[in-house]
């Protein structure tokens, strides 16, 4: 096994000579084979290690016991050690997740914070060729995507540094025999033998069965997992540039603005992947577990039916299509109010608070015809408009008379009659000019004062952000 693993780290570059190596160890079989043999061929592979355990506090005094195991062989070993002490049930209580999510979201926090404390080049995982295998059976039974049939990397970006996996060569039985001809006495987790967990049926029900009829399964998964990862990976980096051409992040408000008519420009799978983009940005990388194909295909028909509707996600987000973007939040970080802009002259441009920009121009009679019935352009004649200009928004008792409409109606009623959201309209901009007419609630309702027999007309069109 060990020249199996040598080999495996120098084909796949897994390790350079030099490094610093984080081991995570539970005290379990693989995790302690994994710390053995990279403390056996430390020299050879010229490195320094240094281990971190995690005691989720979930089993009684038996966690801190697995945790002071580690300890004590890392101290026989002369192997720094850090214990870290995670509360699993305070923290699932919090966030209204699962036990599993709950730990693992914790137990990679503190792995983070780690590397970044002690700049540390590589942390090393024990997973193993039957983890893969049971990573990608529990998939095939969630997913209707191939590209999460992929499994676990060996190798990936973490923390500033990598995430390496020297062990997916491996099958459970080498290292179980590797345990044996070491003398290592490693800790038993008896949770691993209970069926009450997906993982733990697959392994002991379906994957002996499996292996009966392909003995080679280890293998034939590890090439399917190299070839959906290398054509993920192609398909992910056109998704990004896709992504950048057709979505606009808030940061400050953790908000995702999609312009739809140039996503639909797009293959289907690649509004797929950046659907999948812009979740892994508005969930911080961390998709919940209720997240399923329905909401993609919900998703799909916002992107492709020309009508106002509102999808709800888990956790709260919200993806709302109004006229033609897509906007997807989270509607507890309240919507700012509108920040009040004047438009003093011609020519100017504004940019709002969206990234969306607004231009002033004049444009003569021959080219109104063309632009006038364009709910994204306001035109007016020159000498009707009364200048300055201001973008500001909703206020209490607001009226207006807009084209078609005999009277007045409040934009509290347009805002409703457009399914407008609540929490949208406090950010509405709406245009009004210097004697405090509502010349243009934008994108919905315009009083136009086209004049025919003027020559000259002020044009004010709304246009996509550049970024």
């Amino acid at each position: 096994m060990e020249e199996k693993v040598l080999t495996y780290i120098k084909e796949r570059q897994l390790i350079q000579k030099g490094s610093t190596i984080l081991v995570a160890v539970s005290g379990g079989p693989d995790s302690l084979a994994l710390l053995h043999f990279l403390w056996s061929h430390q020299n050879k592979l010229d490195v320094s290690l240094s281990v971190i355990t995690i005691d989720h506090q979930l089993r009684s005094d038996i966690s801190a016991a697995d945790a002071q195991f580690v300890a004590d062989t890392c101290r026989l070993w002369n192997i720094p050690c850090k214990i870290i002490n995670v509360d699993v049930d305070a923290y699932r209580t919090t966030h209204k997740t699962g036990t599993q999510l709950a730990a693992r979201e914790l137990r990679y926090e503190a792995f983070r914070k780690l590397m970044e404390q002690e700049n540390v080049d590589y942390l090393a995982f024990g997973h193993h060729a039957d983890d893969q295998i049971e990573t990608v059976l529990m998939a095939l039974l969630k997913t209707s995507h191939v590209h999460n049939l992929a499994g676990m990397p060996r190798k990936r970006p973490f923390a500033g540094g990598e995430l390496i996996r020297p062990f997916l060569c491996v099958e459970k039985k080498e290292i179980m025999e590797y345990n044996i001809k070491h003398a290592l006495t490693p800790r038993v987790d008896e949770t691993n033998a209970e069926k009450n967990y997906m993982r733990n049926r697959l392994r002991a029900d379906i994957l002996p069965l499996l292996k009966r009829e392909n003995p080679n399964l280890s293998v034939t998964i590890d090439k399917l997992t190299e070839n959906i990862r290398d054509d993920s990976a192609f398909l992910m980096d056109e998704a990004k540039k896709a992504f950048s051409s057709c979505v606009h992040v808030l940061d400050n408000q953790k908000k995702a603005v999609i312009k739809v008519t140039l996503l639909q420009t797009y293959s289907l799978s690649l509004q797929r992947k950046v659907y999948q983009l812009i979740l892994s940005y508005l969930y911080d990388g961390v998709l919940p577990e209720k997240l399923s194909y329905r909401h993609e295909e919900m998703f799909l028909t916002l992107l492709k039916k020309h009508e106002n509707r509102m999808i709800n996600f888990p956790r709260g987000m919200i993806a709302e299509r109004i006229y033609d973007k897509i906007y997807a939040y989270f509607p507890m970080r309240k919507e700012q109010k509108f920040e009040t802009q004047l438009l003093s002259h011609v020519p100017a441009t504004l940019e709002l608070q969206d990234g969306t920009i607004l231009k002033c121009t004049t444009i003569s009679a021959e080219e109104v015809a063309d632009k006038r019935h364009d709910p994204y352009t306001y035109i007016g004649s020159e000498k009707a408009i009364c200048f300055p200009l201001t973008l500001r928004s909703i206020f209490a008792g607001d009226r207006m008379s807009y084209d078609g409409l005999s009277g007045t109606k409040k934009v509290q009623r347009i805002f409703i009659d457009e399914k407008v959201p609540k929490q949208k309209r406090d950010s509405w901009p709406i245009l009004t000019d210097a004697r405090g007419e509502i010349l243009w609630v934008i994108g919905l309702r315009k009083n136009t004062k086209i004049t025919l027999q003027h020559a000259r007309y002020i044009c004010i069109e709304i246009e996509q952000p550049s970024h």
